[in-house]
């Protein structure tokens, strides 16, 4: 019953997140992304899944962004938790590699696994809601990826996944900076 419970209140907890990362008001906070992407790994470290999972964090200390604190987090922590979640249990050295770069106004993250990969033929479906791709896992909701599109959507950026089944998976992020994006538009355009 306790196990039943816990996994109806993630599920509604996910459900009222979508609600908000569609409908909130983005509000900018300026962000060290070195700093923020290590809090949501220590936020997902916890558990049995995470054993043995190798993080590589690639990500210059001196990187920041303006962006919606809320929404980024929304993006980031799902993309690091599939990475987890959905590792390949015949791999014996498991990782998670975070890459990030700032150019001209936009902040470029690559996240990359050795996980149980994409199937091509659900590729396109991934970012639906309640889409699950891999249903021999019984962790997701559907929802991870699907918040993920919304987020990137709201932020004004774009998402490119690569991935090969039973070889992993590759996110691309790009997140424009809010405040260079709001002063090129009012100012050059």
């Amino acid at each position: 019953i306790s196990k039943s419970t816990y996994k109806l209140n993630s599920f509604i907890d996910e459900l009222m997140l979508a609600t908000k990362v569609t409908h909130d008001n983005i509000e900018i906070a300026n962000i060290n992304v070195n700093d923020f992407i290590n809090e949501i790994i220590e936020g997902v470290q916890n558990g049995e899944m995470y054993k043995g999972v190798k993080i590589v964090l690639n990500v210059d200390k001196n990187i920041w962004i303006n962006t919606d604190k809320n929404l980024f987090k929304t993006i980031l922590h799902n993309l690091i938790d599939n990475g987890i979640k959905y590792k390949n249990p015949e791999n014996k050295h498991p990782f998670v590699n975070i890459y990030a770069e700032y150019f001209s106004g936009t902040l470029k993250l690559s996240i990359t696994d050795n996980g149980l990969g994409i199937d091509t033929e659900h590729q396109q479906k991934v970012f639906d809601m309640f889409y699950r791709a891999n249903n021999s896992s019984i962790q997701g909701s559907g929802l991870g990826l699907y918040l993920v599109m919304k987020s990137v959507v709201r932020l004004g950026g774009e998402v490119i996944l690569n991935s090969e089944k039973g070889e992993g998976t590759t996110f691309e992020v790009s997140v424009p900076d809010l405040v260079k994006r709001n002063f090129n538009e009012l100012f050059l355009v």
